[in-house]
């Protein structure tokens, strides 16, 4: 289950009076050892200037094959992408046209995790833990890949916000059991072999989006023969491979424009929104609004609530702004007596 990510470029020339290209043969093959032929494919030459999208099956051609019985299979997905030499044509952005989720063959896309926190942790020391996580994700069938991050010294809640991608390609027609990401979390010992803290797993996300997970450790005996304690959390998304871009809406501002693609990639959990919150309290009202609220303010504490009741001064404490007010005039003009 190979994850390429490469793009080629290629310039076709031909007139009006030429007839138009044939179809796009593509071959695999194996380059373990003697290059080996697998299979080819197919897909018709794009007309129209656009985005296309294609995930046909590879067939073998006999002719080529070196054992007869060996039949090629799979499937391969790719994007082709044709713009012509009409100015028009090349600055309009095409189209991508993109798959239905019932069309799909795979789940292929990059799925990035977030180890956000972790809180209430068993003691593996005397007074503390040196946790760390690793990060197990099943990529495709029979492949695996791990992430393990730093190491947080003599703590029980420790705070990572550390992130990783994994491209996952997995076909639809092996996920006959839904494949799960797979975390554990470590003490780190100086002197003998690292303790296990406890573990947790959640199945692999197929559709294209963002979660936080709140997740509980659990022990899990052939690793460790301690209780597991505390929870951990995750923050994760899948972007998927072929997924329709979103486009930015013109008539944002600058602003509005940075806030959506900021926001747009992440979950805004508890602590995130009180790290952004307070520098955005007042971000959004103009000048002469946040001066007239100033001024009335400012003059609110002046007359001491009598010409402009607040909440700070109820009509029933008017006695008191009262007698604040006249005990400042006096006390203003004694002072400027003696100077």
């Amino acid at each position: 289950n190979p994850i390429w990510n490469c793009t080629w470029y290629f310039t076709v020339e031909y007139s009006a009076e030429d007839t138009a290209p044939g179809n796009i043969c593509m071959e695999v093959w194996d380059k373990a050892g003697t290059d080996e032929y697998i299979g080819e494919f197919v897909v018709p030459f794009p007309v129209k200037p656009g985005q296309y999208q294609y995930q046909p099956v590879v067939q073998s051609n006999p002719a080529r094959l070196t054992d007869r019985h060996r039949v090629g299979t799979g499937v391969v997905s790719l994007q082709l992408r044709w713009k012509s030499g009409n100015s028009q044509d090349y600055e309009e952005a095409p189209d991508l046209l993109q798959v239905e989720p019932h069309m799909s063959s795979s789940v292929c896309g990059r799925l990035g995790i977030t180890c956000i926190r972790g809180m209430s942790l068993r003691r593996a020391d005397v007074l503390s833990s040196d946790p760390y996580c690793v990060v197990h994700v099943a990529t495709s069938p029979k492949h695996s890949s791990t992430w393990t991050t730093p190491t947080k010294m003599a703590t029980l809640d420790p705070l990572w916000e550390d992130v990783h991608e994994f491209q996952v390609n997995w076909p639809k027609l092996e996920m006959t059991e839904p494949a799960h990401v797979k975390l554990e979390l470590w003490d780190y010992d100086h002197m003998s072999a690292d303790e296990f803290l406890g573990e947790a797993s959640f199945p692999l996300p197929i559709e294209h989006g963002d979660h936080l997970l709140d997740l509980e450790l659990k022990p899990n005996r052939s690793k460790g023969s301690c209780h597991a304690q505390g929870r951990i959390h995750v923050r994760l998304y899948f972007h998927d491979q072929f997924r329709r871009a979103v486009e930015t809406d013109p008539d944002l501002t600058a602003y509005e424009q940075a806030f959506c693609k900021y926001f747009g990639t992440r979950v805004v959990d508890e602590q995130l929104a009180r790290a952004v919150a307070p520098s955005l309290v007042y971000f959004h009202l103009s000048f002469g609004r946040l001066l007239k609220g100033q001024l009335r303010r400012a003059w609110h504490r002046a007359t001491c609530g009598l010409i402009d009741p607040g909440p700070s001064f109820p009509k029933g404490f008017r006695v008191r702004g009262y007698c604040a007010l006249t005990s400042y005039l006096w006390s203003s003009l004694a002072l400027c007596s003696m100077l």
